[in-house]
């Protein structure tokens, strides 16, 4: 049987030769301009941590910036941008727990967010709305998200493969319509009169991916120009859903 990191890299690999030769293409055209050109794509690898956890929890942010510099070229991954140093890359920062030293408001609320409790044993694991950044902060060029949805939209297989239980959107409002290119149409619910659907809302997709939950709250640096208490008040709600939410706490029924 394929492990699921296997079934990753075949993902990736049947799409590669076309992505890999967009981007470069594009890179080429954009010489001058080293911070609008395209970063490496979010490739994904898990660990035995998270295959055999009770509860599994994929979170998103926006893009990558910066992701081992300029694809193809100053790179720091590997020159020729092979898959394999990408996913190395994806495993030394995340699996490796590289992101604790990065200190950004992102990785500070995720470790966070690690830390609460839930009733099962919950692992974690990264994704981004947007597979390819470029190389500064911000959402990618027209040329780049068109490339990434035509040739490597493969969020909604990643999670057939990867079959979490919760997806948490860290998107923000604005990035709703991204959600919906890379993961699948879904209906917006507000959860209560605590926070509005712009702040916090559950997400129902509707093209049947093997998922439980799934919440959108705001990105944690858009979070940087809130006061403490929001910060904590949104950041409680969120893992008092992730503790009590009954998709996540039903009884399994034992057989007989």
């Amino acid at each position: 049987m394929e492990t699921m990191n296997e079934k990753l890299k075949e993902l990736y690999a049947r799409r590669w030769s076309v992505i890999r030769k967009k981007l470069l293409s594009f890179n080429s055209e954009n010489l001058s301009n080293e911070k609008h050109r395209a970063t490496n794509p979010l490739l994904i690898r898990t660990n035995k941590d998270y295959e055999k956890a009770k509860l599994k929890i994929m979170f998103f942010g926006q893009e990558t910036n910066t992701w081992g510099r300029v694809f193809g070229m100053s790179n720091v991954f590997d020159n020729k941008s092979k898959m394999k140093n990408i996913l190395d890359g994806y495993e030394s920062f995340y699996l490796n727990q590289g992101s604790k030293k990065y200190g950004r408001a992102f990785w500070n609320f995720v470790e966070r967010l690690k830390n609460t409790k839930t009733n099962q044993k919950a692992e974690y694991l990264w994704n981004n709305v947007f597979k390819i950044g470029k190389c500064e902060i911000g959402t990618p060029p027209d040329d780049i998200i068109n490339d990434t949805f035509e040739h490597f939209n493969v969020i909604q297989k990643e999670i057939e493969i990867l079959k979490p239980d919760v997806l948490l959107f860290f998107s923000g409002p604005n990035y709703d319509e991204f959600i919906r290119q890379s993961v699948g149409a879904f209906r917006r619910s507000q959860i209560d009169d605590e926070f509005s659907e712009k702040e916090l809302c559950k997400l129902d997709f509707r093209n049947g991916l093997p998922i439980k939950l799934a919440l959108r709250s705001y990105h944690p640096e858009h979070l940087r120009f809130k006061n403490k208490k929001y910060k904590d008040r949104l950041f409680k709600k969120i893992e008092k859903i992730l503790q009590t939410d009954p998709a996540l706490n039903k009884k399994q029924k034992t057989k007989k």
